[in-house]
């Protein structure tokens, strides 16, 4: 096809480079229609659904951290889908090579063309263009499975179109600090923590022994050490741009005209909120700032807008464990940094520090130092949160911040883990206890409730 496109274009392909740019181009749209239909198929398999147009830019703009990820998942199975890939190029290569060696013998191609046979196969080649293009819009709004042709439209269409509703923005302008007159306010850190079921976290006897802290301080203490733990939680849906800004803004980001709901949603946030009421603001997060542009392009907002300070992947360096995320434990370090510089200084305001980790998002770090303990990557998983969990409080009570300090922690949503731990299908089962229970925990000191 490539080959009788180009052999007709006047002026455009010389006769001495027509052979390899035709290969060239044969073996790019073969790779890139196999690649295209596998993600489909995986996608589907894992989650039940199709992906949208603003997912499947998320995933052409770092797709080095998906092939990470399903390595470490499944390394088999990846090995299995990339040997099909190569198999296919290399059938499409034998072929193109097959041709030019039958146009060669036969000398199909001449050496001079004339004029006018050259206008009449363009003007056949263009007039086909409306049909083919008419004819394949047909099927795709028919709801056809086309996912070459689903994939090619998203790429057009985000050259000059934007997510929905990405345009709107956070206040950028400089929040000075009010005065607090006297009023005492407590420090305020809160984690989300990215995929965590509460089912499996709260309920399943292998969680809960690989959870030492949370299990043993948080939900056996019944509030006598100011831990408190909020077991029959629900989430809003199974999808982290509903969940994330339900935490952010109290909101769910729906599309109301009368109402203006997801304006309202999606134009603050709990930074902007503390940063008003005078606190100082930081932000961890283990995921890669990358989603503007994408489905998820208000996480990116929420992660990183009208906070003082971000520490993320992107400028901390740090080797990905969990792509495209960082081990949630590595964050320590840097809140403490944060922290001990904080205290130097004689910063006497309060402070909001957001924690965002990725380390129960599949496909689930599994914590290799334990591997003889465990008997798959979820329970692998499920011990490297709680560590993340206690490296708050530890971080807090060296540097006494402890006694001055709220700390609340949730799950956005959670995961199904009843048949196979390679599927997770929230987006469609939101009727499963994974999917909508999540892990709501919370330290209130009880000095804070006295003053």
């Amino acid at each position: 096809i490539s080959g009788s496109w180009l052999r007709y274009l006047p002026g455009v392909i010389s006769k001495k480079h027509y052979h390899r740019i035709s290969i060239f181009l044969a073996i790019s749209i073969v790779i890139f229609s196999v690649t295209v239909i596998i993600s489909e198929y995986m996608f589907q398999t894992k989650t039940g659904t199709r992906p949208g147009m603003w997912i499947i830019i998320g995933g052409f703009k770092d797709p080095s951290s998906l092939f990470k990820a399903e390595i470490s998942s499944n390394k088999a199975d990846f090995m299995r889908v990339l040997l099909g890939i190569l198999s296919v190029t290399f059938l499409a290569f034998i072929i193109c090579l097959l041709q030019v060696t039958q146009e060669r013998k036969h000398k199909l191609l001449p050496k001079k063309i004339s004029s006018e046979y050259k206008y009449y196969r363009v003007k056949q080649n263009l007039l086909s263009l409306p049909i083919i293009f008419f004819l394949l819009v047909y099927l795709y709004r028919m709801n056809s499975c086309m996912p070459i042709f689903h994939s090619a439209t998203a790429v057009f269409l985000s050259t000059f179109l934007s997510p929905p509703m990405s345009e709107i923005e956070y206040p950028r302008k400089k929040i000075e600090h009010p005065v607090n007159k006297g009023k005492y306010w407590p420090n305020v850190v809160v984690a989300m923590h990215e995929s965590l079921s509460g089912e499996f976290m709260l309920t399943h006897e292998s969680s809960l022994k690989k959870t030492p802290f949370f299990t043993k301080k948080m939900l056996k203490s019944d509030g006598e050490d100011s831990f408190y733990v909020f077991e029959h939680a629900r989430t809003v849906s199974g999808d982290t741009t509903d969940c994330l800004t339900a935490i952010q803004s109290g909101c769910l980001p729906l599309d109301h005209k009368k109402h203006g709901g997801k304006e309202i949603a999606l134009s603050t946030s709990l930074a902007t909120e503390f940063k008003r009421r005078g606190f100082d603001t930081v932000s961890f997060t283990s995921r890669i700032l990358s989603l503007r542009g994408t489905k998820w392009f208000m996480i990116e907002k929420q992660l990183s807008e009208n906070f003082d300070e971000v520490f993320h992947p992107g400028n901390t360096k740090e080797p990905l464990a969990n792509p495209p995320g960082i081990d949630d434990r590595t964050l320590k370090k840097y809140f403490s940094k944060w922290l001990k510089n904080r205290i130097a200084s004689g910063n006497r305001r309060p402070f909001y520090a957001q924690f965002y980790y990725w380390n129960a998002h599949y496909p689930f770090l599994n914590d290799t130092t334990r591997n003889n303990e465990t008997t798959s990557r979820v329970e692998g998983m499920i011990n490297t949160v709680d560590k993340s969990i206690e490296n708050i409080f530890e971080v807090l009570n060296e540097t006494n911040q402890l006694n001055q300090t709220m700390v609340v922690g949730s799950g956005d949503h959670g995961e199904v883990f009843e048949n196979n731990d390679d599927k997770y299908l929230r987006t469609v089962w939101w009727g499963k206890n994974d999917i909508l229970r999540i892990p709501i925990y919370m330290y209130l000191p009880r000095n804070l409730l006295l003053n």
